[in-house]
């Protein structure tokens, strides 16, 4: 059986686990958008078992990022987890600026 500063131990070390991947993650995120931003080119896995109706999905995603009136792919992917998607690729469209005082263009990366 686990004595309770074992399982403290467990505890923080997941947290500290989670907590660096989360970081990863995240400047992962930042270093796309910024290619996205400064390149045009976007590209986007859409999770085909995250998402049952995969093609609203991809719809509503592309809707957001890409100028439709440009070439774009999409291709079946299987990812090394075995979840299936749609990768698609596209130029990256800038949003039009929100109505305000404070208004500064969308970059439609969220």
């Amino acid at each position: 059986m686990l004595s309770k500063r074992n399982l403290v131990g467990i505890v923080l070390a997941s947290t500290v686990l989670f907590a660096g991947c989360s970081t990863a993650y995240k400047t992962r995120q930042e270093e796309k958008t910024k290619v996205a931003a400064t390149t045009g080119h976007y590209c986007e896995f859409v999770n085909g078992d995250a998402h049952n109706d995969v093609d609203v999905e991809l719809t509503l995603q592309m809707t957001k990022k890409c100028d439709l009136n440009k070439p774009y792919t999409m291709t079946n992917y299987k990812n090394a987890s075995d979840i299936f998607g749609i990768v698609y690729c596209c130029n990256y469209q800038k949003g039009k600026a929100p109505a305000g005082n404070n208004a500064k263009p969308a970059d439609g990366l969220d």
